[in-house]
């Protein structure tokens, strides 16, 4: 059973799966508006395009410690068969300590690029609305991968397997 700092992550988990579930619905209920008013009314809505990009942003950055988390991220197995046991850990240490600096960097430049669009208030086209706090969002949300990216690198140092969160309800050691 899972140990007590599992409820607190179960529940960002759970979160961060509603928070993409609803904001893909809320994008194709857009879709439909917009390209229905578009083409049988000869009226889109007015900034749809903007708030797609928001919602875009919000998804990609809501799913990414989603993906870390389960271990779902595109891999190519071509060289697992020469690694066993000690190359093996070696192998996903080397690749979870890339990882993590990749994540790291996208983590600070994203916030980085947030302070920026925040000194020059940087607004969207047609609504306005300012920039610099889906930045933040984003660089929170790759921080929380690279801190997921951490743990994997811990575990694969360690030699402790990751835990297999298959039902996601906090049954599986770890």
């Amino acid at each position: 059973m899972a140990g007590d700092g599992a409820r607190p992550a179960l529940m960002v988990r759970r979160s961060l799966g509603w928070m993409v579930a609803a904001v893909l619905a809320f994008m194709m209920a857009l879709t439909v508006v917009d390209v229905t008013g578009r083409f049988v009314f000869n009226r889109p809505v007015p900034g749809s395009f903007e708030v797609m990009e928001f919602c875009l942003a919000i998804v990609v950055f809501s799913a990414l410690p989603l993906v870390t988390w389960d271990r779902r991220h595109i891999t190519v197995s071509l060289f697992d068969s020469f690694f066993r046991r000690t190359g093996y850990r070696a192998q996903q240490a080397l690749i979870q300590a890339a990882s993590l600096l990749a994540m790291g960097i996208v983590c600070w430049r994203m916030w980085d690029q947030g302070e920026r669009l925040e000194r020059t208030q940087a607004i969207t086209g047609y609504l306005e609305w300012p920039v610099a706090p889906i930045a933040y969002f984003m660089s929170v949300l790759a921080g929380l991968s690279t801190l997921l990216i951490a743990m994997l690198l811990w575990r694969a140092v360690a030699g402790r397997p990751y835990p297999a969160y298959d039902d996601h309800d906090g049954d599986a050691e770890g």
